[in-house]
């Protein structure tokens, strides 16, 4: 594993997972963050009614199923949205395909706000007009 000051990436905030999990189900996700960070997807939701440029963090790592299959029955586990104000940057160069995410990891997840923190490697791409 590498140490913290090694590994590349921008920190974004992770809010609302206080709406979709449970308090223990969220402090499952921080303790296995905290181990090692967990792999996610990051997820366009354009046609979200309270925010059209909406970017969702579903958690991917196979840990989850294989260590709490109960509570974990997907492969992709909706955990949040990235905030408003990144998503507002970040959404459109999705969309057009000038921005791709190579890799992100969940890093923490606070029970008691529901705000989390995941690291994320994006690529910028150049798109022919």
């Amino acid at each position: 594993m590498k140490t913290k000051e090694e590994k590349k990436g921008i920190h974004f905030d992770v809010v609302g997972a206080q709406y979709r999990m449970t308090h223990d189900t969220m402090r499952i996700l921080d303790e296995l963050a905290h181990e090692d960070e967990l792999e996610c997807d990051l997820e366009r939701e354009p046609n979200n009614v309270a925010d059209s440029n909406a970017i969702k963090v579903l958690v991917t790592d196979p840990r989850l199923r294989q260590d709490h299959p109960l509570v974990f029955g997907s492969d992709r586990f909706f955990v949040g949205y990235l905030r408003r104000q990144t998503a507002t940057v970040i959404g459109p160069g999705m969309d057009k395909g000038k921005v791709k995410v190579k890799v992100a990891w969940l890093e923490s997840l606070n029970p008691e706000s529901g705000q989390g923190v995941v690291r994320v490697e994006l690529k910028r791409v150049k798109v022919d007009n």
